[in-house]
């Protein structure tokens, strides 16, 4: 069945709180074949929580709400649903003898009193229990319609849905679909290539997700199977596709580094140990990953990596000759098989007319040679930074595709 997802919680909208939790549900909610149509974010205030989730109600068969219902004067959610459906609040006797005792320990009895308001349920609701809080989830069926009341701390409501919701929610065909991962092309460019699809395959879906530098992109086929698209599909992408599914580059990279029996280093300035980090987010990766430098200051870059004063003077920190050095001497001083190296200008200051903010040199070098490129990136200083190193990633993959 069709579903939605409303977030209630004002941090969500005024405090920088990520939802991580409507992004969990909608995921498992697809595998369960329950698709997503709508997510909705509102704050702490019951007649905007009362119309937001009547709307949805009048909508989706399946509707999820998370927050708002702890023991604050903002919770409001159980008073929002119970005055929308027209249904009492009752406390129930054995979830406040629960409550109680579980919170035996806390001195303050305002505070238990407090407390005690998650026993308040809407007459009529299923309770789901909280493994790990003092919030339980209620589940309210009403002429054909599921809402189900979930707490909003992220780990207690994946709590609830392993233990109480995961094997009762029916499970229904899902519709087949596929994730593919790129690197290097805009969006519009991705847009472009895959126009093709979709006129000759007129049950599509396609999704796509940008970030700086990636662009991944979900293919969905109402009736067809997928076998036919996705054939097409990776034609159209490369030589940008690096993935099929939820690997990282540095992933795909590593795979590759292990079968050929690489080893490689790295050195960073205005990255500051981005790439070092992609690398190792991948279990296993020290069996091909050696260590590598960040050298911010001249003096490293020199006395650590052996870049040259002469190459310093005439070319400048920001340069291909001297990222092609660092690359040179990491690879020298770690004795590995290939080394990567970046140095840029991440901003949001240090930039000139000459060197602007988002000038960025990588570098890879082997036993054929050092390649060099410049890059001209955009963004704020994490985003360059974490482009630098993805570019970077992405000059070594093509590297090894050019070996098989």
């Amino acid at each position: 069945m069709r579903a939605g997802i409303v977030a209630i919680g004002s941090e969500l909208i005024r405090y920088r709180r990520i939802d991580t939790n409507s992004s969990f549900l909608s995921a498992e909610l697809e595998r369960l074949g329950h698709g997503v149509d709508s997510i909705v974010s509102v704050g702490d205030h019951e007649a905007e929580i009362r119309w937001v989730l009547g709307r949805m109600l009048s909508r989706y068969r399946l509707v999820i709400a998370t927050g708002g219902l702890g023991p604050t004067e903002d919770d409001r959610t159980r008073a929002a649903v119970a005055r929308l459906l027209r249904r009492r609040l009752v406390r129930d006797p054995e979830l406040l003898e629960l409550i109680r005792r579980r919170l035996r320990h806390l001195p303050d009895a305002a505070r238990r009193y407090n407390l005690e308001r998650q026993a308040e349920v809407i007459r009529g609701a299923e309770l789901l229990a909280n493994p790990a809080g003092t919030a339980p989830g209620q589940w309210i069926r009403r002429g054909g319609r599921h809402l189900i009341l979930l707490p909003g701390v992220p780990g207690e409501l994946r709590a609830i849905w392993d233990s109480a919701l995961k094997s009762r929610l029916p499970v229904e065909p899902a519709q087949p679909v596929a994730r593919l991962r790129t690197v290097g092309l805009a969006e519009s460019d991705v847009d472009l290539r895959l126009r093709e699809l979709e006129r000759r395959f007129r049950d599509l879906e396609i999704t796509t997700l940008a970030q700086r530098g990636q662009v991944d992109v979900f293919v969905r086929r109402r009736r067809g199977a997928l076998g036919p698209v996705l054939r097409r599909a990776r034609a159209l992408l490369a030589p940008a596709l690096f993935a099929e599914g939820d690997a990282e580059l540095g992933e795909t990279v590593g795979r590759l580094l292990r079968e050929r029996r690489l080893q490689l280093a790295v050195a960073e300035s205005c990255s500051g140990g981005c790439l070092a980090r992609m690398i190792t987010a991948v279990a296993g990766a020290s069996d091909y990953f050696a260590g590598g430098v960040v050298a911010y200051a001249n003096r490293v870059k020199q006395e650590v990596l052996g870049v040259s004063d002469r190459r310093l003077e005439a070319s400048g920190a920001v340069s291909g000759p001297v990222a092609a050095e660092m690359a040179k001497g990491v690879r020298a001083r770690l004795g590995t098989d290939l080394a990567l190296a970046i140095t840029g200008v991440a901003g949001p200051g240090g930039g000139s007319s000459a060197k602007p903010v988002g000038l960025v040199y990588i570098a890879l070098d082997h036993s054929g040679g050092t390649q060099v490129e410049e890059l001209r990136l955009r963004g704020a200083r994490r985003e360059i930074q974490q482009q630098s190193a993805l570019y970077a990633l992405r000059l070594l993959w093509h590297h090894l595709q050019e070996r098989t």
